[in-house]
């Protein structure tokens, strides 16, 4: 009888344990499909996903994140976050930020979604969108990031703000420039009367031509303001891109201890654009990169076919897909700080000095309307004492047997 309530017992014992290996094996699938849903989730995700352990290293390193930043799971994953995408400059704001939320789990970013500025492989920055959370692993403090990248948000945002600020003065120069226009012209008039009568009088001579001077330099000034009137119109021809950079630069490097070199892609295709708006839209990029050079240089451009196929190979966000031909205009002068790089399309901005004839910061604003008018695009790369990099793209010519040789 004893022995019947004993393999009794062990058939409920073996039962029991059979049920809670059974259990354990029903956690351990739910365990690994869920690990292996949460993989997905994350090595398919847009933005990039990280874990930060108690000593602010990389615990986890998604796929978005090595798209980003450039740095494979081999490369993160180990080392601190701020030596890989935090600016060098802000690394010790990083560190005391951390130090506090080590003890208390708590800091400006947690819970919150910020801007900031990161860091690339290779040094590049750039803007993100940050959502930080906080958790606990064995009693201590943990940190997880959900990054975005915003450079391209930003971009946009930056092309149409200046966009709109050249709207504005297109309002305010459709209603002055040609009233003005027509008053100088009778100015210049009654200064050449005046010369007349004032023949065999030199100083009186003197004054008027520096009254002849000074308007026609306001002229140009009317002009350049007429180029962002809402009624401006493009009066649109085949051209050659290359011909219309050395007719620019033949007019405008005058005087310049400067020299532009050209190199161009094989059957450049025809761009179609209003030719003298164009011109002097790359004569203003070419006078300020031998601005750029006072002791003179070598000013390189260089001229490729470009199709735009998809949003992400769209050097400007308000560029369409097509054909362009790339005008990419090259000094080796004293740059432009980043602080003021976003500056530069400005109306009235000018990196040089105020009061100059050549300081009235409408150059590149007026660069930068000619080309957007044409559906085409203009943006600046430039380091401090490196040189400045203008990148232009013009439609091309639709019909596509039509190439310059």
């Amino acid at each position: 009888m004893a022995h019947k309530r004993s393999y009794q017992e062990m058939q409920t014992t073996l039962a029991a344990l059979e049920k809670e290996c059974a259990e354990h094996q029903r956690v351990e699938d739910l365990l690994r499909e869920s690990e292996s849903k949460l993989s997905a989730i994350t090595g398919t995700a847009t933005d990039a996903i990280l874990l930060i352990d108690n000593e602010a290293r990389i615990s986890y390193w998604n796929r978005a994140a090595e798209r980003i930043f450039g740095y494979s799971v081999s490369e993160a994953v180990g080392r601190p976050m701020h030596h890989l995408i935090v600016p060098e400059e802000l690394h010790e704001q990083f560190e005391r930020g951390f130090r506090s939320f080590r003890e208390t789990g708590k800091g400006r970013a947690v819970g919150k979604t910020l801007t900031f500025k990161a860091v690339r492989k290779g040094g590049a920055l750039f803007s993100i969108e940050v959502s930080t959370s906080a958790f606990k692993v064995h009693g201590q403090w943990h940190a997880a990031g959900i990054i975005r990248d915003i450079s391209s948000r930003r971009k946009m945002e930056e092309e149409l703000f200046t966009g709109k600020k050249l709207e504005s003065l297109g309002i305010l120069a459709g209603g002055l420039a040609h009233d003005f226009n027509n008053l100088l012209t009778a100015i210049l008039g009654n200064i050449e009367i005046a010369r007349l009568h004032a023949q065999g009088c030199p100083e009186a001579a003197r004054f008027l031509s520096q009254g002849e001077l000074v308007s026609l330099r306001a002229k140009d000034l009317i002009h350049e303001l007429i180029t962002f009137s809402e009624g401006f119109s493009l009066i649109k021809t085949q051209a050659s891109a290359v011909a219309l950079l050395e007719e620019s630069a033949a007019l405008v490097l005058v005087g310049f201890p400067c020299e532009c070199r050209l190199s161009v892609e094989k059957d450049l295709w025809p761009v179609c654009c209003d030719t003298n708006q164009v011109k002097h839209a790359l004569g203003n990029i070419l006078v300020n990169a031998a601005e750029s050079m006072p002791g003179g240089g070598v000013i390189n451009a260089r001229l490729s076919n470009r199709v735009i196929a998809n949003r992400e190979e769209r050097p400007a966000l308000t560029l369409a897909e097509g054909r362009y031909v790339g005008i990419c205009i090259e000094d080796h002068g004293v740059g432009i700080s980043e602080q003021r790089l976003p500056m530069i399309f400005d109306p009235y901005f000018s990196t040089k000095a105020r009061g100059s004839q050549k300081g009235m910061g409408l150059g590149l604003a007026v660069a930068f309307s000619i080309v957007r008018k044409h559906g085409g695009s203009i943006a600046v790369d430039s380091k401090v004492a490196l040189g400045t990099k203008v990148n232009v793209y013009l439609p091309a010519l639709e019909e596509r047997g039509a190439v310059f040789h």
